[in-house]
């Protein structure tokens, strides 16, 4: 502000520069005569101007008077909040602050105290910084802070005060005796190093199961040691301690190793929730993990009697489920549980119950309804695909295993038994107007050896006959199953069917062929693949071209070339195999 006697003029103007020349201002103007005084702003803190003032005649033509050159104040600096113990340490405090516009040549005096009217051990210091370091402090005390700008000229701004700190605590140290651990608490203990004993110093005991990388449970507390309860159990903990200091900043943290709290007996469900998705040869079995960690290691152990002794088997789980193979079906089994802890230590068994694998699979189903009955093995599901309109009428199926098979007798070549197999039934019994399709899986292991899985179809046995006879199949080797497609109801297996040497061996059946009375097709087996069979009328008319599979089979369905019934009569049979021989006989349809 700048302040003159009054003089006759029409107003005044003042103004304000760095630079002597006056190339460029900051100005005050006023149009009273009278006025004493003007003010200019907006200028920068701590910065040397020129000024000089000047009145205005009517017409506006100035008469500048040259005033002495001055510097503006400092502003004040602003404490940067907040410490980090990186700022600390036992014997020293760091304060920085942001020189709030002001210049890099402000100068500023700082003081600290342990007393807040600094009237006792005072450090000092002058710095152009932006920070100021005191040393040689006494750990864990308070100290006061203080801080004034000065300007270009030296006057000051302040003393503002600043944020009381305190120097840090020193480090707890460790000591040799282990934790104390149980199943879902612990509890361990550190030396207090060079701090004064307890209950002088507050500690911040942490721990983690993640190595503090997050999930940080924490206790404050004076004494040397620390109590952490509510736990996960059979789980990693790491541990560490700081000591806090006046201000609640931690020392550098004392890492304290791991620990693991034991693990704790699981917990059965009701017997509704504890079994579940039950096969054939297996089922599937839960429980409660009672708190244990989700990596906590189960030992099972699985018996058809209470007693366990003899148990069937014995296997382990790292999650709160598992699902048992390889089972007799239609057989009670117990089942039993119990940790082992990361400890070493193994809990008391629990029994989980009891459940049965399955025995069969009983279905209703309807003729004008598609219909797929599965009876579920762990490998896979014997399945029955019924397409709509397959059937005569609604019945009740029933598909169970089947373990004992008659001997492989068969008129139809030569079929080979695997012992894999189901027996279907179904009550009413029904009549079939289209074929359905039976799927049947298969482990590896439980084929033969020396049997070729290309040759592997589906056969089902006649009761009147005593004989096995091959439906049209497909083998899927990809998948390990083998689906047939038949027009009864019987015992099914997988058996492997050797094709035909040469023509000579022709099996048809059956022979008359009668399509009207839901039989399945007339079949032609025992033949080389690939044998080319071409069906003509005695008048020499092409009906239907056919061709042997992999296994040596073929089928008719009784309609010729255009999806038309072949009419009831003997036709010409004319068969080519693969390597140019050729064979004539007849097969007759009644229908």
């Amino acid at each position: 502000s700048l302040n003159w006697g009054a003089v006759s003029c029409s107003g005044y103007l003042a103004e304000a520069s760095t630079s002597s020349n006056f190339a460029s201002v900051l100005s005050s103007s006023t149009g009273n005569s009278a006025a004493t005084s003007l003010t200019v702003t907006g200028l920068s803190p701590n910065t040397s101007y020129y000024l000089r003032i000047t009145s205005l005649n009517r017409i506006g033509e100035t008469n500048f008077l040259s005033v002495p050159t001055t510097s503006t104040l400092a502003n004040f600096p602003l404490q940067v909040l907040p410490f980090t113990t990186a700022d600390l340490s036992t014997g020293s405090i760091k304060i920085s602050w942001l020189p709030n516009s002001n210049p890099s040549d402000t100068l500023y005096a700082v003081r600290i105290s342990s007393y807040s009217n600094f009237t006792n051990t005072v450090f000092s210091s002058s710095t152009k910084n932006n920070f100021a370091s005191f040393g040689d402090l006494q750990p864990n005390t308070t100290f006061f802070q203080e801080i004034t700008a000065y300007n270009r000229l030296g006057r000051p701004t302040g003393p503002i005060q600043f944020s009381s700190v305190a120097t840090l605590a020193y480090d707890p140290v460790s000591i040799a005796s282990p934790p104390q651990v149980w199943q879902s608490s612990f509890s361990f203990s550190w030396a207090n190093g060079l701090n004064p004993a307890p209950p002088n110093t507050l500690y911040l005991a942490e721990i983690s199961s993640t190595n503090f990388s997050d999930s940080i449970i924490s206790s404050r507390t004076y004494n040397l040691s620390a109590l952490f309860s509510g736990l996960i159990s059979d789980l990693t903990y790491y541990l560490r301690v700081s000591a806090l200091n006046q201000s609640d900043i931690p020392s550098n943290y004392t890492y304290l190793g791991s620990t693991i709290t034991y693990s704790k007996q699981p917990m059965a469900l009701v017997p509704g929730l504890a079994f579940y998705d039950p096969k054939l040869d297996g089922f599937s079995v839960t429980w409660d993990a009672n708190g244990n960690a989700g990596d906590t290691v189960y030992q099972l152990e699985i018996a058809t009697s209470s007693s366990f002794s003899p148990f069937v088997s014995s296997c382990s789980s790292n999650q709160n489920y598992y699902s048992f193979y390889s089972l007799n079906f239609n057989t009670e089994y117990y089942v039993r549980a119990r940790t082992a802890g990361k400890q070493g230590e193994t809990s008391q068994w629990t029994l989980l119950g009891s459940t049965f694998t399955l025995s069969k699979i009983q279905s209703q189903v309807f003729p004008e309804n598609d219909s797929i009955i599965s009876l579920p093995y762990s490998y896979g599901d014997i399945q029955l695909r019924i397409p709509a309109n397959s059937i005569g009428s609604a019945t009740k199926i029933t598909a169970e295993p089947e373990t004992a098979f008659a001997p492989a007798a068969s008129n139809a070549g030569k079929l080979r038994p695997t012992g894999i197999g189901v027996k279907l039934k179904a009550y009413p019994p029904t009549i079939f107007d289209k074929p359905v399709t039976v799927i049947i899986p298969y482990r590896l292991s439980d084929i033969p050896p020396g049997y070729d899985r290309k040759k592997l179809v589906v056969a089902t046995y006649g009761e009147e006959s005593g004989l096995w006879v091959p439906l049209s199949s497909v083998s899927d080797t990809i998948n390990n199953k083998v689906s047939g497609q038949t027009f009864h109801f019987s015992v099914f297996q997988i058996m492997e069917l050797t094709p035909g040497e040469n023509l000579n061996s022709l099996k048809i059946y059956p022979n008359p062929y009668r399509p009207n009375s839901a039989g399945g097709r007339m079949n032609f087996t025992n033949l080389p693949p690939n044998t080319k069979i071409k069906i003509f009328t005695p008048n020499g008319e092409l009906v239907r071209k056919i061709k042997t599979g992999a296994d040596g089979m073929a089928q008719w369905d009784g309609l010729n070339e255009n999806g038309n019934k072949a009419a009831s009569g003997v036709y010409i049979i004319h068969l080519t195999s693969p390597d140019g021989k050729t064979k004539i006989t007849k097969a007759a349809v009644e229908r």
